[in-house]
């Protein structure tokens, strides 16, 4: 489900390769967001600056290293660790 009125989805992944399969798979499914991807935060961070995320996908890792400070409605981390600590409106996805 798309929040109401936001429409974009920041996927941040380190790895290139990966985040465009992700980004692929995600526009086969005419989900109805608007996929922005990014490989580094800096990138992230200058993007968030100028538009409103309704969706941050990302892994543990780059969570850590810059996306856990980029404002969304809903931020998703992909993670191996169950323990990762997250603040209260961030999901784990194990």
């Amino acid at each position: 489900m798309v929040p109401a009125g936001k429409t974009n989805m920041a996927i941040y992944f380190a790895d290139s390769e990966y985040l465009e399969s992700f980004m692929n798979y995600i526009a086969e499914r005419n989900t109805g967001f608007i996929c922005s991807g990014f490989t580094q935060s800096e990138s992230l961070r200058i993007y968030a600056k100028e538009n409103d995320i309704a969706v941050l996908l990302t892994d543990a890792a780059c969570f850590e290293n810059g996306a856990k400070h980029i404002s969304s409605e809903i931020t998703v981390v992909l993670t191996e660790r169950p323990d990762i600590e997250t603040a209260p409106d961030v999901y784990t996805v194990n």
